[in-house]
């Protein structure tokens, strides 16, 4: 599927402004790629791109919106086999359906009425590399999506600059915010961001 000329293999997009990652159980790979997503890293952004995709290899300086949709797509295969492990351990039902988020503290927080959410809830909240896994999976998905609308807006300012404009306001106000979350439902996940 082509996204505003990012490629997003296994990523949805629907009109309440949010992009989706599936996993159904398969080897899959997110790979997101344009012919002007690589940029060249400060000391800085070289320490801080090698904590966005610790996972990934890449050249050395460099990272690219693809470098950090593998990472994503790795993060999220973590996240469905920890959190089934817990599930397994707690005896919930794979045919539950919840939905994590995070809170402003920080703590993940889970969405729904099952038996064993407080024990899943507190679970994942105290290991300390899901939190983290968690956490990146939800920060690079927030840019690719930051990335994604200003790719839209460039795009549609080229066209028409009053219609695009108007049409992207939102991403012109400093309250824009984008939300993460991961749904779970029927042994199945999808990763999302909503913009809010």
């Amino acid at each position: 599927m082509n996204v505003s000329g990012i490629d997003a293999a296994g990523f949805h997009t629907n009109t309440n402004h949010t992009v989706q990652m599936t996993t159904t159980g398969t080897d899959e790979t997110a790979t997101i790629a344009h012919r002007a997503d690589t940029v060249e890293l400060s000391p800085g952004g070289l320490l801080m791109s090698n904590i966005m995709t610790p996972d990934v290899e890449r050249e050395t300086g460099v990272i690219s919106l693809s470098d950090i949709g593998a990472q994503i797509a790795i993060d999220k295969r973590k996240i469905d086999k920890e959190l089934q492990t817990y599930m397994d351990r707690f005896g919930i039902d794979h045919n539950t359906e919840f939905r994590l988020t995070t809170t402003v503290t920080g703590r993940i927080r889970i969405e729904g009425d099952f038996k064993g959410k407080k024990q899943l809830e507190e679970a994942i909240n105290t290991d300390r590399e899901f939190r983290n896994t968690f956490a990146r999976m939800s920060a690079n998905s927030s840019l690719v999506e930051a990335a994604k609308r200003g790719e839209e807006f460039r795009r549609a300012y080229e066209i028409d600059p009053e219609s695009a404009v108007e049409r992207f306001a939102y991403l012109l106000n400093d309250s824009t915010s984008y939300r993460f979350t991961y749904d779970y439902k029927n042994g199945q996940s999808v990763i999302g961001v909503e913009v809010v």
